[in-house]
């Protein structure tokens, strides 16, 4: 097994205990990070087949492109077409993300197991600087990214994506999180308490908690990059 571990623009100094205890009191930022969620399903000649998972877009037009739940992972069979196959999450999906992420490093850890040969782009994109690490498998095995994003001024978004374009590759992606501060940490509480669809009622409330997105103000259309209320 091939166990890669490479990080990106982490500066010699942040990996100390100051560090690691500012990264402790963050919150996860990706929902369903360890893909244990595969409600969003689709008919498949009367039976139920569970599609991508919650939370996440999945892109993959063309022959033999496949997703599914496989052994706690998300299991990716890249088209044989020659397009591009993507999985994004967009991670600014909570109230007054602007506040909470400007100025600040973003850290993100993705474990994903590669087929031979198969070349992975992981990213982070803040809408206007994008950082992102790249790895082509020499082998079977198990692959770690690592890459951090220095947040300049007030974010538009913040986007992860998974991309590749190696036809026909099998990519399991096990686990993606991310965190404020130099250190990724697996463990943290997601920054989204509640299950994706679950209903809630507040009474006589302007402003919702501060991990809720509000149902109090007027409805607004979904755009794109809004993947965790789709």
């Amino acid at each position: 097994m091939n166990y890669l571990r490479k990080n990106v623009n982490v500066p010699s100094t942040a990996l100390n205990t100051e560090e690691l205890i500012y990264s402790s009191q963050q919150r996860n930022l990706v929902y369903n990070y360890d893909f244990k969620y595969f409600s969003n399903q689709k008919n498949d000649s009367g039976s139920i087949v569970y599609n991508h998972p919650d939370g996440w877009v999945y892109n993959n037009l063309g022959k033999d492109a496949q997703i599914s739940s496989s052994d706690n992972s998300c299991r990716i069979v890249v088209n044989t077409a020659g397009n591009e196959m993507s999985l994004k999450q967009a991670l600014h999906e909570f109230p007054r993300y602007e506040n909470y992420l400007q100025d600040k490093s973003i850290s993100l850890q993705a474990e994903v197991e590669l087929s031979e040969n198969c070349t992975l782009e992981v990213s982070l994109f803040d809408g206007i600087k994008k950082v992102s690490q790249e790895i082509t498998s020499t082998d079977k095995g198990l692959y770690v990214f690592n890459i951090q994003l220095e947040i300049t001024g007030s974010p538009s978004e913040l986007t992860c994506a998974l991309l590749s374009k190696t036809e026909g590759a099998i990519i399991s992606i096990n686990k993606v999180f991310a965190n404020i501060g130099f250190i990724a940490i697996e463990t943290l509480p997601s920054i989204i308490t509640d299950v994706i669809g679950e209903r809630k009622q507040y009474i006589a409330t302007e402003n919702p908690p501060a991990e809720e997105l509000s149902l109090c103000n007027a409805p607004i259309e979904l755009d794109e990059n809004q993947t965790r209320l789709k």
